[in-house]
């Protein structure tokens, strides 16, 4: 009898654990997560589920052997057209603000700022766009490493995708040498 108990228990709370609403939600930083642990960049932090994930070239200034880019949603041609990307930079965080740009505009020559934000502690946060792509960039100094967290994304799909970014750039933690 007990055991037939706890076997229903078992039951029905996997049940309530894969039961969902059915509908497909626009905030990617929703549903399932996982915990990445990247040892080479020096990080830990927080991603959707059902991220694609890949490894890429580091950007200009960057260190290490590769960048993480995760694939967040895909354009008509079912593409991936929005990721958020995170890199280990070889250099501590740039100095000042026209420093900052500098750097973002190494990767992504035609950027152009419309917002800039250094009043968080340790964070510089870069908001802009290309002739087709916005783009948000925050670099962040922890334990005495400089990492730049990166949302590449139509314009469209910028403001749905944010709160994912934001998820990442929350959860990001350095990991112990």
């Amino acid at each position: 009898m007990t055991f037939r108990l706890v076997l229903a228990g078992i039951c029905l709370l996997g049940l309530c654990a894969c039961a969902g609403t059915g509908k497909e939600s626009a905030d990617k930083s929703s549903g399932p997560r996982k915990l990445y642990v990247d040892a080479n960049l020096g990080i830990s932090v927080t991603v959707g589920g059902d991220w694609s994930r890949r490894f890429v070239s580091p950007p200009p200034g960057g260190d290490g052997s590769y960048a993480v880019r995760w694939l967040l949603a895909a354009g008509k041609d079912h593409q991936p057209d929005s990721l958020i990307e995170v890199a280990l930079l070889a250099h501590p965080a740039p100095a000042d603000i026209d420093s900052a740009l500098d750097l973002v505009k190494k990767q992504w020559p035609a950027f152009e700022a419309t917002a800039i934000d250094d009043s968080r502690a340790h964070q510089v946060e870069l908001l802009g766009h290309t002739r087709r792509t916005s783009l948000l960039v925050r670099l962040i100094n922890l334990s005495g490493k400089t990492f730049q967290l990166a949302l590449i994304t139509p314009p469209e799909r910028f403001d749905s995708l944010r709160p994912a970014f934001e998820m990442v750039s929350n959860s990001l933690v350095p990991v112990p040498d």
